[in-house]
């Protein structure tokens, strides 16, 4: 019961904590959208005409395997190993900025691979490199959308947010984990409309926010990413890039749009700001009150009943292995037993009593199990009597107790026999063997003789008969 209540009421602490930021968000959000935006058109592109007559982008450089057409600017291909970027050639200039863009990730693997960047940084990476198809040695900020899980913790796709100043070595068996300053799971693969995405930049603070995915028409947008402090240059390039590993998707960028802001409602953010203060000091108080309500419904336990719970289960885990080699032992020694009794056996014509059976080493062992058992029980019960007095608490200890004599007293026992049978198991009699006696071996000798001179005589003959004949 008082776990329970306890996991409500951390339910309705997040549920609260949410709400106070969403809040912030959607009213930093309205007059953000109120407020006066330029729109940078030579750091900017969209459709119907992204490319010019040449086939290349306006105010952009694109390079590795990125392919612009009218409609979009295809970052990178659904093609493994491939990488692609497209960078501003003019630097920007400003304290505040935003970013619409419009893209696309898709591919017809079940997993995807391996992500898009959308970069804000002091200098361009022409070049290309290992994250996401640019360089992760960069001074400024990079959002990165990330689909494939290398890590396998489930949580792709991923979208990131990274702040360096030429520091970062990006890790991607680990995804980044720990080297980003926030991140959010938002699916943005093979959507069924593209994907719409702002990013704010205001007063050193930054929001990423993700159009609602049932309806592509609709202005409500779900914050994703807030960090504030913040700190990115003052001026840098904007710029994108893609790459696909040993599984691929098409990266699209249908659009890229940024506008400067001039904050002209200096007042309403002071408003704001102060709300947020109020909110945040009603967070506080009701964190407190949540903390005391916490350790009311908490159980009482001492430091001396955890340590008696941690004792008993280090006992049992020791019981539990001596019933195994106590078991294992005992199946050696009737082993032993049965093959010294069968010696005794054929020897006297007998059967020996050791003293010892299979039928009472089973019985000993179902003892020992049913009072581990037992044990085990009380234990995971977390030692309550249930209103049994102390001396029934301690049954089961009293019981195994006597088993284990038990055990000791027969392994005794069995030894004890065995060593008096084998001093009272005499030496088997060898019966007498006749050997052979010397007449007979001069007999056999002088038979073989007679044998092998009449054959030499009979044979001498023969080939005297021959050689007169011929």
């Amino acid at each position: 019961m008082a776990l329970r209540s306890f996991r409500n009421l951390s339910i309705l602490l997040l549920i609260f904590f949410l709400s106070c930021l969403m809040v912030r968000g959607e009213r930093d959000f309205e007059l953000l959208k109120r407020s006066k935006q330029k729109f940078m058109f030579k750091h900017s592109f969209k459709p119907p005409m992204i490319v010019n007559a040449k086939g290349q982008i306006p105010f952009w450089d694109h390079g590795g395997d990125a392919l612009p057409t009218d409609e979009q600017v295809r970052v990178c291909p659904s093609i493994q190993d491939r990488k692609g970027w497209a960078w501003n050639k003019y630097m920007f200039e400003g304290q505040h900025w935003t970013i619409d863009t419009t893209f696309s990730i898709a591919g017809r693997n079940t997993y995807g691979a391996d992500g898009m960047v959308f970069w804000f940084t002091t200098e361009r990476y022409v070049d290309g490199g290992n994250m996401f198809g640019s360089s992760p040695a960069f001074h400024g900020m990079g959002i990165v959308i990330d689909t494939f899980d290398n890590d396998q913790q489930g949580d792709s796709p991923k979208v990131s947010l990274y702040v360096s100043n030429k520091t970062l070595d990006y890790n991607h068996g680990t995804d980044g984990s720990n080297q980003e300053l926030s991140f959010c799971l938002r699916q943005v693969r093979n959507q069924r409309y593209p994907t719409k995405m702002k990013v704010f930049y205001v007063k050193k603070t930054l929001e990423v926010w993700f159009q609602d995915a049932s309806d592509n028409k609709s202005d409500h947008y779900n914050l994703c990413l807030r960090n504030e402090g913040v700190y990115l240059p003052a001026t840098g390039y904007f710029g994108i890039s893609a790459a696909t590993g040993g599984l691929s998707d098409d990266h699209d960028v249908m659009s890229f749009v940024v506008h400067s802001i001039t904050i002209q409602e200096q007042e309403r953010m002071e408003e704001i700001d102060k709300t947020h203060a109020e909110r945040l000091q009603q967070y506080v108080k009701f964190s407190e009150d949540f903390e005391g309500k916490r350790q009311d419904t908490l159980p009482t336990r001492t430091q001396e009943d955890w340590q008696i719970r941690l004792n008993l289960e280090e006992n049992v885990r020791m019981i539990y292995d001596l019933q195994s080699g106590a078991s294992r032992d005992l199946k050696i020694l009737i082993s032993k037993v049965n093959d010294l009794s069968l010696v005794r056996s054929t020897s006297t014509g007998g059967a020996a009593n050791i003293g010892i059976t299979d039928d009472k080493m089973t019985a000993l062992e179902g003892r020992l199990s049913h009072h581990i058992n037992e044990l085990k029980t009380h234990i995971t019960s977390g030692g309550g009597g249930g209103g049994l007095t102390a001396s029934e608490q301690l049954q089961p200890f009293y019981e195994l107790r006597e088993s284990i004599k038990d055990l000791k007293k027969t392994i005794e026992t069995a030894q004890e026999n065995i060593q008096q049978e084998i001093r009272s198991s005499p030496c088997p009699e060898v019966a007498p063997q006749s050997c052979l006696s010397a007449g007979l071996f001069i007999f056999i000798i002088l038979i073989q003789s007679a044998t092998f001179i009449a054959f030499f005589v009979i044979k001498y003959n023969q080939e005297s008969r021959a050689k007169k004949f011929f």
